[in-house]
C-alpha cells in the first residue's frame, strides 16, 4: 500500500512538473518597433537598412529592414506586418524554404504571442533563427561559428 501511494505521489510531482513546464513556455515576448531594430543593430556595429520600395513592402508590410555584419558572418531582416497574419505568413514561407536544406537541431517553441524556429543546416555551416512576435518577424542567418555571438543579440532584442 505504501509503494502505491508513493508511486502515485511520484506521478503526481511528475505530471505536475511536466503541466508547469510547458505552461511556462507559453509566456508572451514584447514586439520591438524598426526604429528600436535599427538602433541596437547600428549600435553593434551591424550595416543597417531600411528599404521603401513598394515591391518590397508588398500588400502586407509596413516597414522592412536588412542588417548585416560588416564581414558578413551575420545577416538579419526584420519586418513590421500590417496585422500578424502578414507576418506569420513571411514566418512560414521561410520555415518552409530553410526545410528543403534538411535542417538538424531543429525546435519550434509557440507562446501566446509568438512562434520561434531554430535550426542548423549542415551542408552550409549555417544557423538559422526565426521569431515572429505580434505582427514583426525577424528572421536570422549566421556562420554556425557565430550562433552564440547572435543568440545573446537576439536575447538582447527579446527576440
Amino acid at each position: 500500500m505504501k509503494k502505491q501511494v508513493t508511486k502515485i505521489s511520484g506521478m503526481i510531482i511528475a505530471l505536475s512538473l511536466v503541466v508547469f513546464t510547458m505552461s511556462g513556455c507559453g509566456g508572451s515576448k514584447t514586439a520591438i518597433t524598426g526604429d528600436a531594430f535599427m538602433e541596437k543593430l547600428a549600435e553593434k556595429g551591424y550595416k543597417v537598412t531600411q528599404i521603401d520600395s513598394a515591391t518590397v513592402l508588398g500588400d502586407d508590410l509596413n516597414a522592412y529592414y536588412t542588417a548585416t555584419t560588416s564581414d558578413g558572418s551575420s545577416s538579419l531582416r526584420f519586418m513590421v506586418a500590417k496585422d500578424q497574419d502578414g507576418a506569420q505568413k513571411h514566418y512560414e514561407s521561410d520555415k518552409s524554404g530553410y526545410e528543403s536544406y534538411k535542417p538538424s537541431d531543429v525546435s519550434e517553441k509557440k507562446g501566446q504571442n509568438y512562434i520561434k524556429y531554430e535550426a542548423k543546416v549542415d551542408s552550409q555551416r549555417t544557423y538559422i533563427d526565426m521569431t515572429r512576435v505580434d505582427n514583426t518577424y525577424l528572421s536570422a542567418i549566421a556562420d554556425q561559428s557565430k550562433k552564440d555571438d547572435l543568440d545573446n543579440l537576439l536575447d538582447e532584442l527579446g527576440y
